[in-house]
């Protein structure tokens, strides 16, 4: 009997096919697709809490992790400048209301009044002094004045005149009122002068740092702020809506071909010991990003998030950005925003061959093929 290494030939051969058969039918197997990727807790909605005035933090009153409603005061500037600002245009409007009243009321009755005694005294007057160069005419062809009396009586006459010109231009302004271009002019003031105080009344409520949103305040030690100064932009607070904690997938960039709304999401987080968390896909963020992108905050400012992606050189993979809800059975209450782990989105039922060769595929009809001159 010809014997060969591992056994006979008629068992060994038969032995090969069936580990052979025996391979190719489990890679048959039913095995998920499915699209892994990093992931970390966030809440539904956040929002960063920033002073728009150069000013010093007088109180601040929440602490870390206190919750907070909507339109709550977390903290307020001292405001020394803003409201010697909103004092100086509240008595701007004040007296350009009282000026633009004094225009509509015209002159004062006593003032028209003087103005009109005037005129009588002046026209008493006037009507002497004619009377004076009437005598004095008739004496000079008498011989009995002199030439220089007779001038000087001319010269009286004639400034009374001039006087009483403007004695009557006086009576006639004072009894006609301002003109309709002053009052204009005076409405016109007040109008700049309001706006100014509806400008300042706006500066003067951004004092109070309020949160928008109900929320739980993220700051360590937001305590010991009170006393800084702060510059517009300066971020004070961090609010988080933690009732609804959704989960943030970097998933790989096929997630934007296979991944659907409602697909099944398995996570298993380092924060729990990698306990199964399960939830489905609420949505697809349609724009592929660095890995410096997902990790900024979205309440952070084009500067801030310039200085955070800094810390992700290698910028040349893309990922999608997937976000998930949790099942009603998570365990949300130990779970807490920044937690993070690894997710595997399923996306169909295929083979282990088909999972197997998948990835493969795609290095030589992308990568391979690239080469290829």
């Amino acid at each position: 009997m010809n014997l060969r290494f591992g056994g006979t030939q008629w068992l060994n051969y038969p032995v090969r096919i069936a580990v052979a058969l025996g391979g190719v039918a489990a890679g048959c197997l039913p095995y998920n697709f499915e699209i892994c990727g990093h992931c970390h807790i966030v809440p539904r909605s956040e929002a960063g809490l920033r002073s728009q005035l150069t000013d010093e933090i007088a109180m601040v009153y929440v602490g870390d992790g206190d919750l907070v409603d909507a339109g709550s005061v977390v903290a307020r500037l001292v405001g020394r400048d803003v409201d010697a600002d909103f004092a100086k245009a509240r008595a701007d409007v004040e007296y350009a209301t009282a000026f633009l009243k004094q225009m509509q009321s015209g002159y004062r009755p006593e003032d028209i009044a003087a103005a009109v005694s005037k005129l009588e005294s002046v026209t008493s007057q006037l009507s002497y002094a004619e009377q004076q160069v009437d005598r004095n005419s008739n004496l000079l062809g008498k011989s009995a004045v002199a030439q220089s009396a007779y001038e000087k009586s001319i010269s009286s006459r004639d400034s009374l005149k001039s006087e009483m010109a403007a004695v009557k231009e006086n009576v006639s302004k004072l009894q006609a009122g301002y003109r309709q271009e002053e009052i204009d002019e005076a409405k016109a003031k007040l109008a700049k002068a309001e706006a100014e105080l509806q400008l300042q009344t706006k500066k003067n409520a951004l004092k109070e740092i309020k949160s928008p949103i109900r929320g739980t305040i993220c700051k360590p030690a937001i305590e010991a702020i009170a006393g800084h100064t702060v510059v517009p932009g300066d971020l004070i607070a961090v609010v988080q809506d933690r009732e609804q904690l959704l989960v943030q997938v970097m998933a790989d960039e096929a997630a934007a071909y296979h991944v659907k709304k409602g697909m099944p999401v398995k996570i298993r987080l380092w924060g729990n010991y990698g306990g199964l968390i399960t939830g489905r896909v609420e949505r697809i963020v349609a724009t592929a990003v660095d890995e410096g992108k997902l990790a900024t905050e979205g309440f952070r400012t084009d500067r801030e998030s310039t200085l955070m992606q800094q810390r992700y050189p290698d910028s040349h993979w893309r990922y999608i950005q997937v976000m998930v809800k949790l099942d009603e059975n998570a365990a949300r209450e130990s779970l807490m925003p920044g937690m993070t782990g690894e997710a595997r989105i399923v996306v169909a039922e295929d083979s282990f061959w088909g999972a197997l060769t998948r990835d493969l595929g795609r290095l030589v009809l992308v990568e391979v093929w690239s080469w290829l001159p």
